[in-house]
Protein backbone atom coordinates (compact mmCIF):
# COMPACT_ATOMS: atom_id res chain seq x y z
CA UNK A 1 0.00 0.00 0.00
CA UNK A 2 1.31 3.34 -1.13
CA UNK A 3 0.91 7.04 0.71
CA UNK A 4 0.32 9.47 -2.74
CA UNK A 5 -0.37 12.55 -1.15
CA UNK A 6 -3.23 12.47 1.52
CA UNK A 7 -4.60 9.07 -1.04
CA UNK A 8 -4.00 5.88 0.41
CA UNK A 9 -3.04 3.64 -2.56
CA UNK A 10 -3.92 0.14 -2.74
CA UNK A 11 -1.44 -2.15 -4.23
CA UNK A 12 -3.99 -3.47 -7.49
CA UNK A 13 -2.94 -7.40 -8.25
CA UNK A 14 -3.84 -9.28 -11.12
CA UNK A 15 -3.64 -12.67 -10.58
CA UNK A 16 -5.94 -15.46 -10.82
CA UNK A 17 -8.26 -17.36 -8.32
CA UNK A 18 -5.48 -19.67 -7.82
CA UNK A 19 -2.85 -17.01 -7.99
CA UNK A 20 -4.65 -15.50 -5.05
CA UNK A 21 -4.97 -18.85 -2.85
CA UNK A 22 -1.43 -18.60 -2.92
CA UNK A 23 -1.20 -15.01 -1.65
CA UNK A 24 -3.10 -15.61 0.93
CA UNK A 25 -1.41 -18.51 2.17
CA UNK A 26 1.65 -15.92 1.76
CA UNK A 27 -0.03 -14.28 4.49
CA UNK A 28 0.93 -16.90 7.14
CA UNK A 29 4.29 -17.11 6.34
CA UNK A 30 4.61 -13.55 6.97
CA UNK A 31 3.20 -13.88 10.51
CA UNK A 32 -0.28 -12.39 9.12
CA UNK A 33 -3.37 -14.95 10.84
CA UNK A 34 -6.10 -14.06 7.85
CA UNK A 35 -9.79 -14.15 9.07
CA UNK A 36 -12.07 -14.52 6.12
CA UNK A 37 -15.24 -12.89 5.38
CA UNK A 38 -17.55 -13.64 2.04
CA UNK A 39 -21.07 -14.99 1.48
CA UNK A 40 -22.37 -18.19 0.03
CA UNK A 41 -22.30 -16.67 -3.28
CA UNK A 42 -19.64 -15.22 -3.08
CA UNK A 43 -17.55 -18.08 -1.23
CA UNK A 44 -18.99 -20.09 -4.10
CA UNK A 45 -17.58 -17.57 -7.06
CA UNK A 46 -14.09 -18.19 -5.53
CA UNK A 47 -13.98 -21.42 -3.78
CA UNK A 48 -9.43 -21.47 -3.60
CA UNK A 49 -9.30 -18.87 -1.47
CA UNK A 50 -12.38 -19.58 0.40
CA UNK A 51 -10.96 -23.27 1.24
CA UNK A 52 -7.57 -22.19 1.99
CA UNK A 53 -8.96 -19.50 4.70
CA UNK A 54 -11.88 -21.30 6.30
CA UNK A 55 -10.96 -22.63 9.31
CA UNK A 56 -13.24 -22.45 12.21
CA UNK A 57 -12.71 -19.24 14.33
CA UNK A 58 -10.67 -17.41 11.68
CA UNK A 59 -13.87 -16.86 9.02
CA UNK A 60 -17.03 -15.87 8.89
CA UNK A 61 -19.46 -16.88 6.12
CA UNK A 62 -23.09 -15.14 5.84
CA UNK A 63 -26.04 -16.40 4.12
CA UNK A 64 -26.02 -15.35 0.67
CA UNK A 65 -29.88 -15.32 0.87
CA UNK A 66 -31.66 -12.86 2.08
CA UNK A 67 -28.91 -10.77 0.84
CA UNK A 68 -26.33 -9.22 3.14
CA UNK A 69 -27.52 -5.60 4.18
CA UNK A 70 -24.90 -3.64 4.86
CA UNK A 71 -25.86 -2.74 8.31
CA UNK A 72 -23.56 -0.47 11.28
CA UNK A 73 -24.38 -3.61 13.30
CA UNK A 74 -22.84 -6.47 11.06
CA UNK A 75 -19.71 -4.36 11.10
CA UNK A 76 -19.54 -4.27 14.60
CA UNK A 77 -19.84 -8.02 14.96
CA UNK A 78 -17.03 -9.06 12.38
CA UNK A 79 -15.17 -6.25 14.64
CA UNK A 80 -15.67 -8.24 17.85
CA UNK A 81 -14.80 -11.97 15.70
CA UNK A 82 -11.79 -10.23 14.47
CA UNK A 83 -10.40 -9.41 17.77
CA UNK A 84 -11.26 -13.06 19.29
CA UNK A 85 -9.80 -14.49 16.41
CA UNK A 86 -6.36 -13.98 17.66
CA UNK A 87 -2.91 -12.04 17.09
CA UNK A 88 -2.12 -10.22 14.11
CA UNK A 89 -5.08 -10.85 12.12
CA UNK A 90 -5.30 -9.72 8.64
CA UNK A 91 -8.91 -9.47 7.21
CA UNK A 92 -9.66 -10.68 3.64
CA UNK A 93 -12.94 -9.96 2.40
CA UNK A 94 -14.26 -12.48 -0.70
CA UNK A 95 -17.29 -10.13 -2.03
CA UNK A 96 -18.72 -7.15 -3.76
CA UNK A 97 -19.63 -3.84 -2.43
CA UNK A 98 -21.83 -4.83 0.53
CA UNK A 99 -19.08 -6.91 1.83
CA UNK A 100 -16.40 -4.60 1.22
CA UNK A 101 -17.42 -1.65 2.64
CA UNK A 102 -18.09 -3.92 6.20
CA UNK A 103 -14.97 -5.53 5.82
CA UNK A 104 -13.06 -1.97 5.63
CA UNK A 105 -15.47 -0.40 8.19
CA UNK A 106 -14.52 -2.93 10.78
CA UNK A 107 -10.67 -3.42 10.04
CA UNK A 108 -10.73 0.17 11.15
CA UNK A 109 -12.55 -0.43 14.11
CA UNK A 110 -10.17 -3.15 14.99
CA UNK A 111 -7.01 -1.62 13.94
CA UNK A 112 -6.22 -4.83 11.44
CA UNK A 113 -4.95 -4.61 8.13
CA UNK A 114 -7.57 -5.44 4.94
CA UNK A 115 -7.38 -7.19 1.29
CA UNK A 116 -10.33 -6.97 -0.88
CA UNK A 117 -10.53 -9.92 -3.37
CA UNK A 118 -13.60 -8.43 -5.31
CA UNK A 119 -16.28 -10.55 -6.94
CA UNK A 120 -17.74 -8.34 -9.32
CA UNK A 121 -17.16 -4.69 -10.88
CA UNK A 122 -19.97 -3.30 -8.82
CA UNK A 123 -18.88 -0.50 -7.38
CA UNK A 124 -16.31 1.92 -6.22
CA UNK A 125 -15.88 0.55 -2.70
CA UNK A 126 -12.64 -1.38 -3.32
CA UNK A 127 -10.45 1.78 -3.34
CA UNK A 128 -12.35 4.20 -1.24
CA UNK A 129 -11.64 5.62 2.00
CA UNK A 130 -15.47 5.27 3.23
CA UNK A 131 -18.09 2.73 3.72
CA UNK A 132 -21.61 2.94 2.56
CA UNK A 133 -23.90 1.50 5.90
CA UNK A 134 -27.12 1.98 7.35
CA UNK A 135 -26.38 3.61 10.02
CA UNK A 136 -29.59 4.78 12.56
CA UNK A 137 -32.01 3.89 10.02
CA UNK A 138 -30.23 5.93 6.57
CA UNK A 139 -27.11 5.68 4.20
CA UNK A 140 -24.53 6.87 5.49
CA UNK A 141 -20.48 7.20 5.00
CA UNK A 142 -18.45 6.62 8.22
CA UNK A 143 -14.40 6.80 7.97
CA UNK A 144 -12.91 3.12 6.97
CA UNK A 145 -9.47 1.31 6.53
CA UNK A 146 -8.20 1.63 3.30
CA UNK A 147 -7.38 -2.08 1.78
CA UNK A 148 -3.40 -3.03 1.55
CA UNK A 149 -4.10 -4.78 -1.86
CA UNK A 150 -6.78 -5.70 -4.24
CA UNK A 151 -6.43 -8.60 -5.60
CA UNK A 152 -7.91 -8.32 -9.41
CA UNK A 153 -8.78 -11.81 -10.41
CA UNK A 154 -9.73 -11.56 -14.07
CA UNK A 155 -11.43 -15.04 -13.98
CA UNK A 156 -13.43 -14.33 -11.25
CA UNK A 157 -14.86 -11.27 -12.41
CA UNK A 158 -15.33 -11.94 -16.11
CA UNK A 159 -17.64 -14.77 -14.14
CA UNK A 160 -19.77 -12.44 -12.18
CA UNK A 161 -23.35 -12.28 -12.43
CA UNK A 162 -24.55 -10.00 -15.41
CA UNK A 163 -26.51 -7.97 -12.98
CA UNK A 164 -23.94 -7.32 -10.98
CA UNK A 165 -21.69 -5.86 -14.06
CA UNK A 166 -24.28 -4.24 -15.35
CA UNK A 167 -24.65 -2.29 -11.84
CA UNK A 168 -21.01 -1.35 -11.93
CA UNK A 169 -21.47 0.01 -15.01
CA UNK A 170 -24.79 1.73 -14.47
CA UNK A 171 -22.57 3.45 -11.17
CA UNK A 172 -20.16 4.76 -13.63
CA UNK A 173 -22.81 6.68 -15.43
CA UNK A 174 -23.23 8.62 -12.59
CA UNK A 175 -19.62 10.17 -12.66
CA UNK A 176 -20.87 11.74 -16.42
CA UNK A 177 -24.24 13.29 -14.17
CA UNK A 178 -21.53 14.53 -11.27
CA UNK A 179 -18.84 16.11 -13.42
CA UNK A 180 -21.85 18.77 -14.42
CA UNK A 181 -22.89 19.44 -10.81
CA UNK A 182 -19.41 19.62 -9.36
CA UNK A 183 -18.61 22.25 -11.89
CA UNK A 184 -21.80 24.20 -11.71
CA UNK A 185 -21.75 23.70 -8.10
CA UNK A 186 -18.03 25.69 -8.22
CA UNK A 187 -19.45 28.68 -10.77
CA UNK A 188 -22.34 29.29 -8.38
CA UNK A 189 -21.37 28.51 -4.84
CA UNK A 190 -17.44 28.59 -5.45
CA UNK A 191 -17.38 24.99 -4.14
CA UNK A 192 -13.75 23.79 -4.84
CA UNK A 193 -13.10 22.33 -8.34
CA UNK A 194 -11.14 19.83 -9.22
CA UNK A 195 -10.62 19.39 -12.98
CA UNK A 196 -8.35 17.07 -13.28
CA UNK A 197 -9.90 14.42 -11.06
CA UNK A 198 -13.40 15.24 -12.44
CA UNK A 199 -12.19 15.36 -15.96
CA UNK A 200 -9.87 11.67 -14.88
CA UNK A 201 -13.29 10.10 -13.41
CA UNK A 202 -15.68 10.82 -16.53
CA UNK A 203 -12.95 9.37 -18.90
CA UNK A 204 -12.59 6.56 -17.08
CA UNK A 205 -16.51 6.02 -16.83
CA UNK A 206 -16.66 6.81 -20.68
CA UNK A 207 -14.04 4.27 -21.37
CA UNK A 208 -15.75 1.72 -19.53
CA UNK A 209 -19.13 1.86 -21.18
CA UNK A 210 -17.41 2.19 -24.55
CA UNK A 211 -16.19 -1.06 -23.97
CA UNK A 212 -19.82 -2.42 -23.19
CA UNK A 213 -20.83 -0.24 -26.53
CA UNK A 214 -18.19 -2.15 -28.73
CA UNK A 215 -18.03 -5.37 -27.17
CA UNK A 216 -19.98 -7.55 -24.55
CA UNK A 217 -21.06 -7.91 -20.66
CA UNK A 218 -18.24 -10.14 -20.33
CA UNK A 219 -15.60 -7.85 -22.09
CA UNK A 220 -16.60 -4.61 -20.04
CA UNK A 221 -16.43 -6.36 -16.90
CA UNK A 222 -12.56 -6.01 -16.32
CA UNK A 223 -12.57 -2.02 -17.56
CA UNK A 224 -15.11 -1.81 -15.58
CA UNK A 225 -13.50 -2.42 -12.51
CA UNK A 226 -10.65 -0.31 -13.64
CA UNK A 227 -12.36 2.38 -13.54
CA UNK A 228 -14.22 2.17 -10.61
CA UNK A 229 -10.73 2.00 -8.69
CA UNK A 230 -9.77 5.40 -10.28
CA UNK A 231 -13.15 6.57 -8.72
CA UNK A 232 -12.58 5.11 -5.33
CA UNK A 233 -8.81 6.91 -5.37
CA UNK A 234 -10.27 10.51 -6.73
CA UNK A 235 -12.51 10.25 -3.82
CA UNK A 236 -9.51 9.39 -1.38
CA UNK A 237 -7.56 12.56 -2.95
CA UNK A 238 -10.79 15.05 -2.41
CA UNK A 239 -11.69 13.58 0.54
CA UNK A 240 -15.22 12.69 -0.49
CA UNK A 241 -17.12 11.33 -3.01
CA UNK A 242 -17.67 14.75 -4.96
CA UNK A 243 -15.99 13.00 -8.02
CA UNK A 244 -18.39 10.25 -8.39
CA UNK A 245 -21.84 10.65 -7.12
CA UNK A 246 -24.16 13.52 -7.29
CA UNK A 247 -28.21 14.45 -7.30
CA UNK A 248 -28.56 10.47 -9.03
CA UNK A 249 -27.44 8.97 -5.86
CA UNK A 250 -28.93 10.95 -3.41
CA UNK A 251 -32.15 9.77 -4.95
CA UNK A 252 -30.71 6.11 -5.11
CA UNK A 253 -30.27 6.59 -1.11
CA UNK A 254 -33.41 7.01 -0.61
CA UNK A 255 -35.26 4.46 -2.73
CA UNK A 256 -32.96 1.64 -1.01
CA UNK A 257 -34.19 2.57 2.64
CA UNK A 258 -37.60 3.81 2.06
CA UNK A 259 -39.47 1.30 -1.09
CA UNK A 260 -40.19 -1.74 0.12
CA UNK A 261 -38.88 -3.75 -2.64
CA UNK A 262 -40.49 -6.95 -3.66
CA UNK A 263 -38.38 -9.96 -3.10
CA UNK A 264 -38.60 -10.60 -6.96
CA UNK A 265 -36.71 -7.26 -7.94
CA UNK A 266 -33.24 -6.44 -7.87
CA UNK A 267 -32.03 -3.47 -5.76
CA UNK A 268 -28.91 -3.33 -6.25
CA UNK A 269 -27.00 -0.08 -5.54
CA UNK A 270 -25.96 0.43 -9.35
CA UNK A 271 -29.36 -0.79 -10.76
CA UNK A 272 -30.82 1.83 -8.22
CA UNK A 273 -28.34 4.71 -9.72
CA UNK A 274 -29.08 3.27 -13.27
CA UNK A 275 -32.75 4.10 -12.58
CA UNK A 276 -32.06 7.40 -11.02
CA UNK A 277 -29.86 8.25 -13.44
CA UNK A 278 -33.09 8.12 -16.27
CA UNK A 279 -34.91 10.82 -13.79
CA UNK A 280 -32.26 12.85 -13.72
CA UNK A 281 -31.35 13.20 -16.94
CA UNK A 282 -35.32 13.71 -18.02
CA UNK A 283 -35.31 16.66 -15.18
CA UNK A 284 -31.73 17.87 -16.18
CA UNK A 285 -32.56 18.34 -20.14
CA UNK A 286 -35.46 20.68 -19.36
CA UNK A 287 -33.62 22.46 -16.74
CA UNK A 288 -30.51 22.81 -19.72
CA UNK A 289 -33.55 23.90 -22.21
CA UNK A 290 -34.94 26.84 -19.96
CA UNK A 291 -31.28 28.02 -19.37
CA UNK A 292 -30.34 28.12 -23.03
CA UNK A 293 -33.38 29.80 -23.81
CA UNK A 294 -32.75 32.33 -21.26
CA UNK A 295 -35.83 32.01 -19.34
CA UNK A 296 -36.58 34.30 -16.55
CA UNK A 297 -36.66 33.47 -12.60
CA UNK A 298 -39.85 33.15 -11.56
CA UNK A 299 -40.79 35.12 -8.33
CA UNK A 300 -38.55 37.29 -6.01
CA UNK A 301 -35.25 36.17 -4.39
CA UNK A 302 -37.07 37.49 -1.20
CA UNK A 303 -39.76 34.36 -2.47
CA UNK A 304 -36.95 31.73 -3.27
CA UNK A 305 -35.34 32.82 1.01
CA UNK A 306 -38.87 32.44 2.34
CA UNK A 307 -39.59 29.13 0.51
CA UNK A 308 -36.29 28.09 1.85
CA UNK A 309 -36.87 28.81 5.60
CA UNK A 310 -40.13 27.10 5.85
CA UNK A 311 -39.42 23.73 3.93
CA UNK A 312 -39.89 21.80 7.46
CA UNK A 313 -43.82 23.07 6.88
CA UNK A 314 -44.18 21.28 3.88
CA UNK A 315 -42.58 18.00 5.02
CA UNK A 316 -45.09 15.09 3.49
CA UNK A 317 -46.08 12.18 5.76
CA UNK A 318 -43.79 9.82 4.09
CA UNK A 319 -41.08 11.47 4.27
CA UNK A 320 -41.63 12.42 7.77
CA UNK A 321 -38.90 9.71 9.03
CA UNK A 322 -35.90 11.72 7.25
CA UNK A 323 -36.76 15.09 8.78
CA UNK A 324 -33.93 14.12 11.29
CA UNK A 325 -31.12 13.57 8.05
CA UNK A 326 -32.93 16.62 6.34
CA UNK A 327 -32.02 18.48 9.39
CA UNK A 328 -28.59 17.54 9.41
CA UNK A 329 -27.59 18.01 6.02
CA UNK A 330 -29.34 21.52 6.32
CA UNK A 331 -27.48 22.54 9.62
CA UNK A 332 -25.42 25.46 8.59
CA UNK A 333 -26.66 25.90 5.22
CA UNK A 334 -27.91 29.58 4.39
CA UNK A 335 -30.17 31.00 1.82
CA UNK A 336 -31.00 34.19 2.73
CA UNK A 337 -32.41 37.01 -0.22
CA UNK A 338 -28.69 38.53 -0.85
CA UNK A 339 -27.37 35.04 -1.68
CA UNK A 340 -30.21 34.07 -3.75
CA UNK A 341 -29.64 37.15 -5.70
CA UNK A 342 -25.80 36.74 -6.21
CA UNK A 343 -26.97 32.57 -7.07
CA UNK A 344 -28.95 33.77 -9.71
CA UNK A 345 -26.37 36.48 -11.12
CA UNK A 346 -23.91 33.98 -11.36
CA UNK A 347 -26.14 31.72 -13.27
CA UNK A 348 -27.50 34.19 -15.97
CA UNK A 349 -23.58 35.21 -16.69
CA UNK A 350 -22.51 31.63 -16.70
CA UNK A 351 -25.57 30.32 -18.47
CA UNK A 352 -23.57 29.43 -21.82
CA UNK A 353 -20.89 27.46 -19.56
CA UNK A 354 -23.87 25.45 -18.38
CA UNK A 355 -25.59 24.68 -20.85
CA UNK A 356 -22.08 23.33 -22.35
CA UNK A 357 -21.51 20.74 -19.22
CA UNK A 358 -25.37 19.70 -19.96
CA UNK A 359 -23.67 18.38 -23.43
CA UNK A 360 -22.39 15.02 -20.89
CA UNK A 361 -26.45 14.36 -20.24
CA UNK A 362 -25.56 12.99 -24.65
CA UNK A 363 -22.72 10.49 -23.38
CA UNK A 364 -25.03 9.47 -20.34
CA UNK A 365 -27.97 8.57 -22.62
CA UNK A 366 -25.83 6.57 -25.21
CA UNK A 367 -24.53 4.94 -21.63
CA UNK A 368 -28.32 4.16 -21.15
CA UNK A 369 -29.09 3.04 -24.55
CA UNK A 370 -25.75 0.62 -24.04
CA UNK A 371 -26.66 -0.70 -20.44
CA UNK A 372 -30.42 -1.78 -21.93
CA UNK A 373 -29.30 -3.34 -24.63
CA UNK A 374 -27.28 -4.95 -22.66
CA UNK A 375 -30.79 -6.30 -20.57
CA UNK A 376 -30.51 -4.23 -17.77
CA UNK A 377 -34.25 -3.84 -17.49
CA UNK A 378 -34.34 -7.38 -16.05
CA UNK A 379 -32.71 -6.37 -13.32
CA UNK A 380 -33.84 -2.74 -12.32
CA UNK A 381 -36.68 -2.93 -9.62
CA UNK A 382 -39.55 -0.30 -10.54
CA UNK A 383 -39.42 2.48 -7.97
CA UNK A 384 -43.79 3.29 -7.09
CA UNK A 385 -43.84 7.22 -8.83
CA UNK A 386 -44.49 8.85 -5.04
CA UNK A 387 -41.39 7.86 -4.40
CA UNK A 388 -39.97 8.82 -7.79
CA UNK A 389 -41.44 12.42 -6.66
CA UNK A 390 -40.83 12.79 -3.18
CA UNK A 391 -37.22 12.02 -4.18
CA UNK A 392 -36.90 15.25 -7.23
CA UNK A 393 -39.02 16.85 -4.66
CA UNK A 394 -36.40 16.62 -1.41
CA UNK A 395 -32.97 15.73 -3.34
CA UNK A 396 -31.67 19.17 -1.96
CA UNK A 397 -32.79 18.35 1.73
CA UNK A 398 -31.58 14.87 1.95
CA UNK A 399 -27.86 15.22 0.68
CA UNK A 400 -26.18 19.13 1.22
CA UNK A 401 -24.64 18.86 -2.20
CA UNK A 402 -25.03 21.64 -4.78
CA UNK A 403 -26.56 20.55 -8.00
CA UNK A 404 -28.84 21.52 -11.43
CA UNK A 405 -32.21 20.66 -9.26
CA UNK A 406 -30.54 23.87 -6.58
CA UNK A 407 -30.37 26.16 -10.32
CA UNK A 408 -33.83 25.41 -10.50
CA UNK A 409 -35.05 25.88 -7.20
CA UNK A 410 -33.08 29.15 -6.93
CA UNK A 411 -34.36 30.04 -10.23
CA UNK A 412 -37.95 29.75 -9.05
CA UNK A 413 -38.72 27.82 -11.69
CA UNK A 414 -40.27 24.80 -9.12
CA UNK A 415 -41.36 27.02 -6.04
Amino acid sequence: MRRIGRRTAPDLIDTSAAGAARFVRSLRGAGYCPFLLADDHTAAACPEVVDELSAPGSSWILPGTPRVVPAIETSRELSRRIEAAGTTPMLVVVGAGTLTDIAKHAALSADVPVIALPTAPSVDAYASARSALRIDGYHRTPSCRVPAAVLSCADVIEAAPDELILAGLGDLTAKLIARIDWEVSSIVTGEPFDRAQADWCAFCARSAVASLRHGTLRSAAIPALDALMVSGLSMQLIGASRPAASAEHTLAHLWEIAVPFDPSQTDLHGLLVTTAIRTVVERYRSICAALSTGKAPSGSAHDIAAAEAGWRDRVPVEMSPFTGKMEEESAGRSLGETEVTRRRDAIAVNRGRIVELCGALDDAERALDALDRAGIGAYEAQIPDVWVTRAIDWVRYLRNRYSLFDVEFEMGWTV
